[in-house]
């Protein structure tokens, strides 16, 4: 009994830890997405925008790699893995990393016209190797649970790109390209804290290539569906953009990315949990991951419409601050659902297929959805040309998503789901409806009495779920 209390409250204490330093780091955003447009033109903070779209899709050009790693490493102890094989590994990934950059200059060098686009491209490449290089010992340590080094360089990261900007700040820089370097500098320092935490495999003595190439292969054929899986599930949020960019231009695509860029905070800090949660889940047995699936949820059930209350403060905040942005914020109104339907899917329902190995499950439901995302897409701008029914498409197809994900594990664990569905999509029609269509103090207090009726109506199972909670915290 004892070990399981240090095992939970291990778990706890790494769990906090992350949502501490993310809470940190989504605070240091948060400024800075507030900040930066404040300072910038609109075109300027577009190719801002842009370059932070671009990084974003950087890590799947390690076809599926450090996924491998991830899900096989994943529960291992630290102290077990095979250094000198990861040593090559390691150093192998830093060189085809480098060749793929060559071959990425050498095409925007031929291929784009765009003297800043080309430039955007250019740091996106070395952010690429970095990025990738050291992700391969983030995967590790995420997958061993030493989160605390995970979550230690991301917050380096943050900070190290923060007190430059702030510099900029102080002397008005207006121009993106310093904003862009920096960006990249404090992602070169978080990865040499990475190497530094990771030196045993890095700086060990390493196995012959050709054996470490067999090992590579493994890796890249057990992550390449998770990887495959995970662009898919990007590119459902992504394709909306891609058509804003090319249809409406760059301005446009700032506005509308700066609108997405709000939604995804709360996501981001969401996130944290998952990666603390796939290591410990994956040594649970089948009746604590049921049970604790049901927890899960249900908290989520209860939490997550509750920030639908924060739109109208925000909006009154954020229009004052930036009423050049007041468009991103109509945008916003019908992107919120996506923090209950992504959310639940990032935290609950990716993470539970991983758990259970069902990546090829995973990659249909996404592949699946994104084909739903890409014509919806394509449907609202070059038929209806239309960006509001563009983003009513991408929620459509993230819920679509989400539910069709809880369908499956809720048969393959043997749980009922339909309450579930059904509060979460009443709760997120009912906020887009009252906020869309009345005055905002109007549709503010309409939602909060529909959610405070949820509260009301599920009072005793949301007690039951509250005490479950406390119960596994402390780890009893």
């Amino acid at each position: 009994m004892s070990e399981k209390r240090s095992g939970v409250k291990a778990v706890m204490h790494n769990l906090i830890y992350a949502f501490a330093v993310q809470g940190i780091s989504l605070l240091l955003s948060l400024m800075m997405s507030l900040v930066v447009p404040k300072i910038l033109g609109e075109e300027q903070f577009s190719y801002w925008q842009l370059f932070l779209f671009y990084v974003s899709y950087v890590g799947f050009f390690s076809f599926g790699f450090i996924d491998g790693i991830y899900l096989r490493y994943g529960g291992k102890r630290y102290e077990d893995l095979d250094d000198s094989l990861l040593c090559t590994e390691f150093w192998i990934s830093a060189a085809f990393q480098i060749v793929l950059t060559i071959l990425g200059v050498i095409y925007t060098m031929t291929q784009i016209s765009d003297p800043n686009r080309q430039f955007v491209l250019y740091i996106t490449f070395a952010y690429m190797v970095i990025g990738n290089v050291g992700g391969m010992l983030c995967y590790v340590f995420q997958a061993t649970n030493r989160v605390n080094v995970y979550s230690t360089s991301v917050l380096i990261d943050k900070m190290s790109f923060i007190v430059a900007v702030l510099v900029l700040l102080f002397y008005k820089e207006r121009s993106f390209v310093p904003f862009i370097l920096l960006y990249l500098t404090g992602k070169t320092i978080s990865f040499i804290y990475t190497v530094i935490k990771g030196r045993d495999i890095v700086f060990h003595k390493g196995v012959p290539i050709a054996q470490a190439m067999t090992e590579v292969k493994v890796n890249v054929f057990t992550g390449i569906t998770l990887m495959l899986s995970n662009i898919a599930s990007m590119l459902i949020l992504g394709s909306g953009r891609f058509v804003v960019d090319n249809l409406w231009g760059i301005n446009a695509f700032g506005k509308f990315s700066f609108s997405v860029s709000l939604a995804n905070f709360f996501l981001l800090f969401i996130s944290q949990a998952s990666m603390v949660l796939f290591p410990v889940l994956r040594q649970a047995n089948d009746k604590n991951l049921k049970k604790f699936y049901s927890l899960v949820r249900d908290l989520l059930d209860l939490v997550l419409p509750g920030a639908f209350l924060f739109y109208i403060p925000v909006k009154v905040i954020l229009s004052r601050w930036l009423p050049q942005y007041t468009e991103s914020l109509t945008y916003l109104v019908l992107l919120l659902p996506l923090c209950t339907f992504d959310s639940k899917m990032n935290l609950l329902c990716t993470t539970y297929m991983k758990v259970l190995r069902l990546e090829r499950t995973l990659l249909w439901i996404n592949g699946i959805s994104f084909g739903v995302s890409i014509g919806l897409s394509l449907l609202g701008g070059y038929v209806f040309h239309n960006i509001y029914l563009i983003i009513v498409f991408m929620v459509v197809s993230v819920a679509f998503r989400e539910i069709l994900s809880e369908w499956v594990l809720s048969r393959f664990l043997e749980l009922s789901f339909l309450r579930s569905v059904l509060t979460e999509s009443i709760l997120s029609v009912g906020f887009v409806c009252f906020t869309w269509l009345l005055p905002s103090a109007v549709g503010f207090a309409c939602y909060a009495a529909l959610y405070g009726g949820y509260l009301l109506i599920f009072r005793k199972s949301i007690r039951s779920v509250l005490h479950e909670s406390r119960r596994v915290f402390h780890g009893k």
